[in-house]
């Protein structure tokens, strides 16, 4: 049987590859870092990381979606694209 990968979630100080997703899923859709550059793919849930998360999460408010708080990117985040909550 397949196993099926399970995603966490990512706060400020995050590694790996949920957050490489994140920064992927974030940097496809414009969101920038705080410094107002694309999002660098490195793994690591820093500030610019964050500040993209923040944005996004504000963004889809304003569409009438509730994701949660915007100090993370949790499981309200990943069912907003579809994929199975960590």
């Amino acid at each position: 049987m397949a196993e099926t990968y399970k995603v966490g979630t990512v706060r400020l100080g995050s590694e790996g590859t949920d957050v490489l997703l994140v920064q992927t899923i974030l940097k496809g859709r414009g969101f920038k870092g705080a410094d107002g550059k694309p999002l660098d793919l490195d793994k690591q849930a820093g500030p610019n990381t964050m500040f993209a998360i923040k944005s996004y999460i504000e963004d889809r408010a304003k569409h009438g979606a509730d994701l949660g708080g915007t100090d993370a990117w949790g499981p309200k985040c990943w069912a907003d694209q579809g994929l199975p909550k960590a």
